[in-house]
C-alpha cells in the first residue's frame, strides 16, 4: 500500500511497516458512539468492510465518508466501518448533520488503530485538535 499525504508519499513518517494485501488486522482498541471499546476480535466472523479517514472537520474526508455512507446500504451482510481520530462527540454530531444510517464510525482518538496498522503520523496529530 503507498500512502500519501498532498501527494507525496509518506513512508518517512511512519516506518516502512504499513500493511500488506493478505496480512491480518492487527490488534487494536477504538470507541464506539456509546463510549465502548471495539476491538479486532469483535470484527471477527463478519465480512467487513473499513474506511479509515483521519479528520472529519476536512471537506475531503467528510465527502467520502457521506460517501461510504450512501455505498454501504447497496451491499447485504456486509458491515461498514469508519474509524476517524475524532473524538466521539464530534462523531455523533457529524452522523446527525449527514444522516449517517449505514455505517458505524468509530474514534480512533487515543491513536490504537493508527499506530497498530502504522499509519499514525504524530506530526499531524495536533491538526486535529
Amino acid at each position: 500500500m503507498k500512502i500519501k499525504l498532498g501527494g507525496l508519499p509518506v513512508s518517512w513518517l511512519m516506518g516502512n511497516d504499513q500493511p500488506k494485501v493478505g496480512d491480518y488486522l492487527p490488534q487494536f482498541t477504538v470507541k464506539n458512539a456509546d463510549g465502548k471499546d471495539v476491538t479486532t476480535n469483535d470484527l471477527k466472523g463478519q465480512t467487513t468492510l473499513i474506511s479509515v479517514v483521519p479528520n472529519l472537520k476536512t471537506k475531503v474526508c467528510s465527502l467520502e465518508t457521506a460517501r461510504f455512507n450512501q455505498e454501504a446500504s447497496k451491499f447485504e451482510g456486509v458491515k461498514f466501518i469508519t474509524i476517524s481520530n475524532n473524538p466521539i462527540e464530534f462523531q455523533k454530531n457529524w452522523c446527525a448533520a449527514h444522516g449517517v444510517n449505514n455505517m458505524e464510525i468509530l474514534s480512533d482518538f487515543n491513536g490504537s488503530f493508527g499506530k497498530a496498522m502504522h499509519l499514525y503520523i504524530p506530526a499531524l496529530a495536533t491538526w486535529l485538535g
